[in-house]
């Protein structure tokens, strides 16, 4: 372990010293820079990620953080090597090109290099252009990466450069457990999308400016000059540079080498620092799921700043407290005060000392075992009174407004579930030991939850499904979105417990709990 952590900590300052000489037009940019990554918690603390090419690193004096305009006070800034939190890199490889049978050598001595460098924390995907994007090729086994890069050959099949794209920008972009909080995409190609499908490089663009996923593209031209080549290489360049702390690389052009293709990515990659805000500061300006952070950089060449909608939902949320109710104060008589012998002066506590040590010591031993076992007893019944709670219900029993329906019983290693409509007064919609999957809508020959007071909800609005040790949920209305946290489901999409789906004219949030 030792070994792997020097070894990638000397990797990263022979990287930083050729960035420090190498020519400018390998640089997505010139000027400084700084933008915002993403976000995560961790602890009591929420870490604002973000790419600052500033010659000088920002310390707390220089930046400032404000949260839906209000200003937010920082713990700490720091490197991102400092307390690295991990990072996804997404390997995508043009197999399919001209330049391929030179290259394709070249593509994967890059990519084991960047691999060589990374993390015990660290995790990747590799992917030819126009093949499966899947959360579940994610690994970070040194074997199985090393397999996938031995595997990738010549394929004429055409190359899908943009939807390929998109689809990784898309995953990475997602909240699969497998990603890490740091997310990269790396993609070796020349430029050229062959497919007739698909998307457009317009929206492809579109979806980059919103991703916040740092793109590092390695163009292989090799001194190719043609006026198609050159176009494409500026199209992906311009890719590259949308991103936060983008990269665009032109391979075997002004003396970039395989080995300083890779160093300057793995440079690139640790431009990047956190900044640290106490959860419960943030906590105190909103309470929403999802807030615009602005951070601003007093940097020696001018003022730096960006503003991005980050994600609060995994951030802990204050208690509601209830104002107390003034309650009237009867009349008490006074009563006389009992009048305590305190033995000639002494304090009260000093003559119970004293009449405790008089007692034999073996009542004073039966009494404290005595009060070992009361202890003890009540954490007993206290644990056998939540596994009762626990089994409350039967599997596949959904309770809803206070009715009870029975419905096929699902598998024992399906999780608790509870659906609560949030509004000004949080209302649980239903709580059930999970099917198989049950749908959700006002018809109540097809939805088992039934939401008959809300006159917009479809029929069957959206289908919650328990797959592969987790629960997803599936559009099913044709007329009325669902939106999870905020954002349009397109597909079957995991539900961390706590999110927020809006189905009518309500929103919900989900709790699961896995049995």
């Amino acid at each position: 372990m030792r070994f792997r952590q020097l070894k990638r900590l000397l990797m990263l300052a022979m990287a930083l010293a050729f960035v420090l000489a190498v020519m400018p037009s390998a640089l997505a940019e010139d000027e400084a820079q700084l933008q915002i990554a993403g976000g995560n918690a961790s602890g009591d603390v929420f870490q604002v990620v973000f790419y600052s090419s500033a010659p000088e690193g920002p310390m707390e004096e220089t930046l400032s953080v404000q949260i839906d305009g209000q200003p937010v006070d920082l713990k700490s800034v720091k490197p991102i090597s400092y307390a690295d939190p991990g990072t996804t890199y997404v390997f995508l490889f043009d197999t399919n090109t001209a330049v391929t049978e030179r290259a394709l050598p070249d593509m994967k001595s890059i990519a084991e290099r960047i691999l060589a460098g990374m993390g015990t924390q660290d995790n990747a995907l590799i992917a030819p252009l126009g093949g499966k994007i899947s959360a579940a090729d994610i690994t970070d086994d040194a074997d199985k990466l090393n397999a996938a890069l031995e595997s990738l050959t010549k394929d004429e099949s055409g190359t899908d450069l943009y939807s390929t794209m998109s689809d990784a920008l898309k995953l990475l972009s997602g909240t699969d457990k497998s990603l890490r909080p740091r997310k990269c995409l790396i993609v070796m190609a020349d430029g050229l999308d062959s497919s007739s499908s698909g998307i457009s490089a317009l929206e492809l663009s579109n979806q980059i400016s919103t991703s916040n996923v740092p793109i590092y593209m390695i163009a292989l031209t090799y001194n190719t000059k043609t006026a198609e080549r050159v176009e494409a290489a500026k199209t992906i360049s311009g890719f590259a540079r949308q991103s936060p702390g983008g990269l665009n690389i032109m391979l075997k052009n002004d003396g970039v080498t395989v080995e300083s293709a890779a160093d300057l990515i793995l440079a690139q990659h640790n431009m990047y620092f956190l900044a640290v805000l106490d959860s419960a500061a943030v906590r105190a300006v909103t309470q929403e799921d999802s807030a615009e952070v602005t951070l601003t950089f007093a940097a020696a060449s001018g003022t730096l700043s960006d503003t991005q909608t980050l994600s609060l939902a995994s951030l802990p949320k204050a208690e509601a407290t209830a104002e107390p109710t003034a309650e009237p104060i009867a009349a008490v008589e006074e009563s006389p005060q009992p009048v305590i012998d305190n033995g000639g002066g002494k304090g009260f506590f000093d003559v119970v000392k004293e009449k405790l040590l008089a007692l034999p010591v073996w009542i004073l031993w039966a009494a404290g075992a005595a009060v070992v076992v009361v202890i003890a007893l009540i954490v007993l019944l206290s644990v056998l009174n939540k596994k009762k709670k626990k089994k409350t219900a039967a599997p596949g029993t959904i309770v809803r407004f206070g009715t009870v329906s029975e419905e096929t019983p699902g598998q024992l290693s399906a999780p608790d579930i509870c659906v609560v409509r949030l509004g000004e007064k949080e209302k649980i919609c239903c709580e059930i030991s999970m099917p198989l999957s049950f749908a959700i809508g006002k018809d109540p020959k097809n939805a088992q939850l039934i939401l008959a007071d809300d006159p917009i909800i479809a029929p069957v609005q959206c289908r919650l499904i328990w797959k592969n040790g987790a629960v997803w949920v599936e559009e099913k209305s044709k007329k009325g979105k669902t939106l999870l946290n905020g954002s349009p489901i397109e597909r079957a999409t995991r539900l961390n417990s706590g999110d927020v789906l809006q189905m009518g004219s309500f929103e919900y949030r989900v709790f699961w709990e896995q049995r």
